[in-house]
């Protein structure tokens, strides 16, 4: 899969961190992608939603973040 854009996003609809560049996922594979948090946001706790513009169409998933 081809990934061109990803965001998380908190409680609000903006988004809390992105990635926008190309990245390539291989079958059997998995990939690893550091996100920064966006000029004066900061990455939510607890449950965020995860969006992606991939070649096959666009992923959106809630996710529980588990503390370290």
């Amino acid at each position: 899969i081809q990934v061109q854009r990803i965001e998380l996003a908190g409680a609000s609809a903006d988004a809390d961190a992105k990635f926008a560049g190309l990245l390539y996922v291989l079958p059997g594979q998995r990939r690893s992608v550091t996100l920064k948090p966006e000029p004066g946001r900061t990455i939510a706790s607890g449950r965020i939603r995860i969006k992606a513009e991939t070649d096959a169409g666009p992923l959106d998933a809630d996710v529980a973040l588990e503390k370290p």
